[in-house]
């Protein structure tokens, strides 16, 4: 399991004010908005975790499952009507069920986080990697902003005992 503390580059351009959270500073406010999450980011106070959970050994030809998970800190919480989205990019000998998920296909999106499943099936052996892109906002008391992570889901491939193919 990979876990990493993050502080959250928060970009707020006018465009987005109507899909920032709602917020106690007056919608006018952009400026205030963006000054204050850059404060806090520019302080190193995280806004958020990300956690990604990969089977450390997936075997050829079986199902697998991985786990992307996004915990933000108090007094910060999940954006829920952003359009958070999560797209794979794998490498031509692994199969995704789903190589794009929006937030209607997260296993759990709420206030205090957001996750999604990947699903995968590797048909040959050895290490491999499953590029992600994920794409969400995460909000504070006076600031809310959108966030995107480069994440990389790194695994094993090995043969189970009833392989017999060219494994």
């Amino acid at each position: 399991m990979l876990v990493r503390g993050c502080v959250s580059p928060f970009v707020l351009a006018l465009g987005l004010a109507s899909v920032a959270c709602s917020a106690e500073v007056p919608a006018g406010d952009a400026a205030t908005q963006e000054a204050r999450a850059r404060a806090a980011a520019q302080a190193g106070q995280p806004t958020y975790t990300v956690d990604v959970d990969v089977p450390p050994t997936a075997f050829r030809g079986k199902e697998s499952l991985a786990r992307v998970r996004v915990q933000p800190r108090a007094p910060w919480h999940m954006n829920l009507e952003y359009p958070a989205k999560l797209q794979l990019r794998a490498p031509a000998d692994v199969e995704l069920v789903t190589p794009l998920l929006h937030k209607g296909d997260a296993e759990r999106f709420d206030d205090q986080a957001l996750e999604f499943s990947v699903v995968f099936t590797p048909n040959a052996k050895g290490a491999r990697t499953i590029q992600a892109q994920l794409d969400f906002a995460v909000c504070g008391d006076a600031a809310c902003g959108p966030v995107t992570e480069s994440l990389e889901l790194a695994f094993e491939v090995g043969c189970a005992t009833e392989d017999t193919g060219l494994c």
